[in-house]
């Protein structure tokens, strides 16, 4: 995990935390055990030796409290593996509920949401272009004059509605065009990293 992935997701960072810890509790117990399975041994050996009249009261009463405080020192250790285990499912649940799930596959989601952006700013550039190409020149004349025979010849624009149109169309087969490659690239990176370069 990077430094960004911490930030953005503390509940894996506490995750990773409660990991470590469940991982040192339980280390812990394992050595306790042995500890315990040793005193229990000399507890024994205490015993049988007490029984012959080898061993002071004394003698056995510390080797009793030798295992009995290690057995109560491995039931704690034993309740924190539990105590850190239910820590990190608590964790593991709060990174789970933190995943968004997209109903649809990313890669389509990111081309559509590139194209449609693409698409509705060419919409929006050819509608402007449409509208002041039919206040410039709807019904707007020229005239050129012929020198060698003397003749002019008149021009009479008329900016209709199939040819703004038609204008529309192609501003948005041109922003369809331009926006396609953006949204190939777009689609093949991962979206930390899209993020990233923002």
């Amino acid at each position: 995990m990077d430094f960004w992935e911490y930030c953005l997701y503390p509940s894996s960072a506490l995750g990773v935390v409660a990991e470590a810890q469940l991982r040192s509790w339980e280390t812990s117990r394992k050595e306790t055990e042995a500890l315990l399975i040793e005193a229990r041994a000399i507890y024994k050996r205490t015993q049988d030796l007490d029984d012959r009249d080898l061993a002071s009261e004394a003698e056995l009463d510390r080797a009793r409290a030798g295992f009995e405080s290690l057995a109560a020192q491995l039931e704690r250790k034993q309740a924190d593996v539990l105590v850190a285990e239910k820590q990190l499912d608590v964790y593991r649940q709060q990174l789970e509920d933190t995943i968004i799930r997209a109903p649809f596959s990313g890669v389509v989601v990111i081309v559509i949401s590139v194209l449609s952006e693409s698409l509705l700013l060419a919409f929006t550039g050819g509608l402007i272009g449409a509208g002041l190409a039919w206040l410039a020149f709807d019904d707007f004349r020229a005239a050129t004059f012929n020198w060698s025979s003397l003749r002019a010849i008149t021009f009479a624009f008329d900016v209709n509605v199939k040819l703004l149109a038609q204008g529309i169309i192609f501003a948005m087969v041109i922003g369809l065009i331009g926006g396609l490659f953006p949204a190939i690239r777009a689609a093949r990176q991962p979206i930390a990293h899209a993020l990233r370069e923002l």
